[in-house]
This record gives structure tokens, sequence and C-alpha cells, in this order.
């Protein structure tokens, strides 16, 4: 059977640039104002308009998914580094003492 290893700070760097990258989507604005004048065609404008209405749905998801895993990861990092020091203090995983 192989060995697993596990890099506790790995996974810490990972939730923070998962979390950088959910800053940057939560940012980023899609602007479509006065576009009508600028394409010169209303319909065009419209269609620009729905287009960043999608986007504004679809970035709004990212980041929430992108938060989701950014907090699972933290959360991974922290529970081996908790089953690490509860082993090497000698009490089993599953021991039950405290």
């Amino acid at each position: 059977m192989g060995t697993i290893r596990v890099d506790p700070d790995r996974i810490d760097d990972l939730a923070r640039e998962l979390r950088g990258l959910r800053d940057e989507f939560a940012s980023l604005e899609c602007r479509v104002d006065d576009y009508e004048q600028a394409v010169g065609h209303r319909r065009v404008a419209d269609q620009l308009d729905e287009l960043a209405s999608n986007w504004s749905d679809a970035r709004g998801e990212i980041v929430g998914r992108l938060e989701s895993l950014a907090a699972a990861c933290a959360q991974v990092a922290k529970t081996y580094r908790e089953q690490e020091a509860h082993l090497a203090g000698g009490m089993g995983p599953w021991s039950g003492g405290s």
C-alpha cells in the first residue's frame, strides 16, 4: 500500500490563492452603460446589457464556489494538523479520549 503525504502548509497556500482569485472575480466589473451610443444600435446595446447581466450572475456563482473551495482547503489543513498532533501525543485517531 502506498504512502500518502500531506503538506498542510501547501493546502493553506492553496486556500489563500483561491481567496485571492475570489477577490479578483468579486472586484471585476462589466460595464455596458452608454454602449448604445458607442455601438450605434439599441438592439446591440440590449444584447450587451444581457451579456453583462449573465456574466454578473455567473461571476457571483464563481465567487461563491471559490470561497467554498478555499474554506474546504483551510479546514482540511486544520484537521490534518489536529490529527497529526493527536497521533504525536500517542492517542490513536479513534481512541475517544481527549
